[in-house]
């Protein structure tokens, strides 16, 4: 120490008495220096660390979601039948986990994986790092899009799906009216009992009235074809003519819900593909994005 004091004194032409004072004050400051830079160094650890553990359950949420909404496409797809469908409940499932990560903020997150000593890696694996972290990204927002989105379209197709079954219903009550109209002439009429249409057409009717299951594909199966073959078959007068209009009205509502749950079918196919390759990749990116090769 004494060689040090004399160094500076002969260095800076001081006396001993000057110079301990000096030297005391230059340790006490380093020392405080090198205590706030510790101080930050492990602040900015913990800093990283905590936002690191907010993002990884902000992913885990995700592949639950994810996994859980898959499973419920596949079971909703389960009721679009003719017989089910109206069964079917759409509970809309919230996820919260985009937000989150915009609360915290991208740069934060990114500082939490690519920032400080604890994040050094090789550069293939930070490369790889880099490119799973830009996948997570990706991916939660491709959740966070589709499951409001996919809800949001069946939501619309079910809609579509009631207001064609409203035309129908309104067509079948037209053509029932219009059958029970010309049934009751012939029961009631002696003139009509040899007409061989309206005992066709009466048999038909009774074969119908029998029913139980009177869901879409039911009465199209057992009242709209077996009614249209018979009109082919006979010369069409007024009534003929008028019960065809009806015939084609719901003929085609019928179709066209047909095709809607045809429709459905495909989109709830492609929503549980897309929730299922969002948690795979999640699970893969994840896996890759906190591998430990670090210092």
């Amino acid at each position: 120490m004494s060689d040090i004091i004399n160094f500076i004194n002969d260095l800076f032409g001081i006396e001993s008495r000057t110079t301990a004072p000096i030297i005391i004050t230059l340790l006490v400051f380093l020392t405080g220096q090198i205590i706030i830079s510790l101080k930050a160094f492990w602040i900015g650890i913990i800093k990283r660390r905590t936002t690191r553990k907010l993002f990884i359950e902000i992913i885990r949420e995700a592949i639950k979601k994810s996994r859980k909404q898959e499973k419920i496409f596949i079971e909703i797809s389960e009721f679009v039948e003719f017989d089910r469908i109206s069964d079917i409940s759409l509970t809309r499932m919230q996820f919260y986990g985009l937000k989150f990560f915009d609360d915290v903020g991208f740069n934060l997150v990114y500082q939490s994986y690519f920032f400080g000593i604890e994040n050094l890696t090789l550069f293939n694996s930070k490369r790889s790092k880099s490119k799973a972290f830009y996948k997570c990204i990706d991916v939660l927002k491709s959740v966070d899009f589709w499951t409001n989105a996919s809800y949001v379209k069946i939501e619309e197709l079910l809609n579509s799906y009631n207001e064609y079954g409203q035309e129908r219903n309104h067509a079948l009550t037209n053509l029932e009216s219009l059958v029970e109209k010309l049934i009751t002439n012939f029961i009631d009429n002696p003139k009509f009992h040899e007409d061989e249409y309206l005992a066709e057409l009466s048999g038909i009717n009774a074969s119908y009235q029998k029913l139980k299951n009177t869901k879409p594909h039911i009465v199209h199966e057992k009242l709209i074809v077996p009614l249209t073959n018979l009109n082919i078959q006979f010369k069409a007068n007024d009534d003929i003519l008028l019960m065809n209009r009806y015939l084609r009205q719901a003929s085609l509502q019928y179709l066209n819900m047909n095709k809607v749950l045809k429709t459905i079918r495909k989109q709830l196919f492609l929503y549980s593909s897309s929730f299922r390759y969002n948690y795979r990749v999640l699970e893969k990116s994840f896996e890759t994005l906190n591998r430990r090769l670090c210092l």
